[in-house]
């Protein structure tokens, strides 16, 4: 009996709270940063600047790079803004 009310509890605070066993950190930033663009610019971009100094394919691997550190650092910073 003890254990039913218990559970009843319980449940009514899950209810309350609109969330359904999910864990606070799996759960969404509201506005997530999309690092695509950054990425896709970059590498046009580099391939641009490599084209005009004969160097295309260079320079598209040196704006994937670019591009690649950008989409971490968005990363990272979305995922440390989750708590706020």
């Amino acid at each position: 009996m003890r254990l039913r009310s218990e559970l009843r509890r319980l449940e009514q605070r899950r209810l309350a709270h609109g969330r359904h066993n999910v864990p606070s950190s799996a759960v969404p930033s509201p506005n997530p940063s999309a690092a695509g663009a950054p990425l896709a610019l970059s590498i046009m971009v580099g391939a641009i600047i490599g084209a005009v100094a004969h160097q295309a394919v260079l320079g598209a691997a040196i704006g994937v790079g670019v591009g690649i550190t950008i989409a971490i650092v968005l990363w990272l910073w979305d995922r440390n803004s989750i708590g706020r």
